[in-house]
């Protein structure tokens, strides 16, 4: 087995291969908002049944969709402006709520790694967990060591976790997997997310902005962890989510599944 990574010893919750998965343009619930799961839970549960985690873009758009509502835009005497306009869910929100509800956050499958703000990325990435005191690693491709203000993002199921002594270190399949966004805000800003995986980058963007979402990074501190969604604020995308608080799970769907007697 094959890692782009390093010192890695003993994979755990890595699926031998990427072919083979259950895949497809719509989503399912794996593990309901009130039961939840932890995100190694997460991994083992849906690497066990080959199923693909959902990306924090497809999560984005079942929370956001591609409509919102502007109401009446109203100016009190101070001066300021108050605009009734909000965001709402896309199409598939109704067969997705158990797991999106008001109270409920979701995991993503979607993995992050961040330097301190303005700091270069070096040959690794480290966080450690305030309460269990687990060390996430995210090994740096050369090419990025010296990027600052970046972002990098790999996809589920194109990494795996293995444990190395104290460190438990996210390693791809192929390094070409691992991906560099730059522009990642040095605070919690509401920014136009990217194309491909929905991630908030550049410049600040206003409130009354409804395409923009909400970066909420760990303060002036490094970070490696997959992004977090919630079924309130769903335009707040959280890149500082706790490993072994339970959350729900979503995974790809095939758009018909076909009876094996039929």
């Amino acid at each position: 087995m094959a890692f782009f990574g390093f010192g890695a010893k003993q994979a755990i919750r890595a699926p031998p291969e990427i072919k083979g998965r259950i895949r497809g343009p719509k989503l399912e619930v794996l593990v309901e908002g009130a039961r939840g799961a932890t995100f190694l839970e997460a991994l083992e549960l849906a690497n066990g049944q080959k199923r693909v985690i959902a990306s924090n873009k497809r999560l984005d758009g079942v929370l956001v969709g591609m409509e919102s509502y502007n109401g009446p835009t109203e100016k009190y005497p101070c001066g300021l402006t108050v605009s009734d306009s909000y965001l709402l869910p896309g199409p598939e929100y109704r067969e997705l709520k158990s797991a999106l509800g008001y109270s409920d956050s979701c995991w993503s499958g979607t993995m992050c790694a961040y330097a301190e703000p303005g700091k270069k990325m070096g040959k690794r990435i480290l966080s450690v967990d305030s309460e269990t005191g687990q060390r996430h690693v995210f090994p740096v491709p050369q090419e990025y060591w010296k990027v600052r203000n970046g972002i990098l993002v790999i996809e589920h199921p194109n990494y795996a976790l293995v444990q190395d002594g104290r460190d438990l270190i996210v390693v791809s399949w192929r390094e070409s997997d691992v991906n560099l966004l730059n522009g990642f805000p040095g605070e919690n800003w509401r920014c136009l997310p990217d194309e491909g995986y929905g991630i908030p980058l550049g410049r600040k963007e206003p409130h009354t902005n409804l395409d923009a979402r909400v970066a909420q990074r760990k303060w002036k501190g490094t970070c490696v962890a997959p992004v977090q969604r919630r079924g309130s604020d769903r335009e707040y995308l959280d890149f500082n989510p706790k490993w072994n608080k339970k959350a729900s799970v979503i995974v790809e769907m095939p758009e018909q599944i076909f009876d094996e007697a039929s």
